[in-house]
């Protein structure tokens, strides 16, 4: 009702303006309800542009964060291929020392053994009495 009474006060208000004074108000309220409608249906446009853009963000960030992870998995391989090298060829001098202590304690034991069976034999007894030829010379 109350909108009825500003309509009817607007047409006697305006019935006594110039048509160019009617027309130069309607294009400048036109005008303003236009950009206040274009405000408000933008506003969401903005919503949906910034959503937009934050996605957009999230698919970079994941993008390098895989190739990261990718780097970091080929550091990985040549750090574990490193790593059993090493650890193949440590196991080889291993076996190679214990191969030499045991042939060094082999050695050893033989040289103590023979040194057993030397100061085992008894050394030579002179003869009891000197020795003679056959003329007792």
């Amino acid at each position: 009702m109350t909108s009825m009474v500003m309509v009817f006060a607007a047409g006697s208000f305006l019935s006594g303006l110039d048509p160019a004074w009617i027309a130069f108000l309607g294009a400048a309220f036109g005008g303003a309800g236009l950009k206040i409608t274009e405000a408000w249906l933008g506003r969401n446009k903005v919503k949906i542009d910034d959503a937009q853009q934050i996605r957009d963000e999230l698919r970079l960030e994941i993008t390098s964060q895989r190739e990261e992870i990718r780097a970091l998995e080929i550091e990985v391989h040549k750090w574990r291929e490193e790593y059993y090298a090493l650890r193949d060829k440590y196991m080889t001098l291993q076996l190679e020392l214990l191969k030499k202590v045991d042939s060094i304690k082999h050695e050893v034991q033989e040289a103590e053994r023979v040194a057993e069976e030397i100061n085992r034999v008894p050394p030579p007894t002179p003869p009891a009495e000197p020795l003679t030829g056959p003329d007792g010379a």
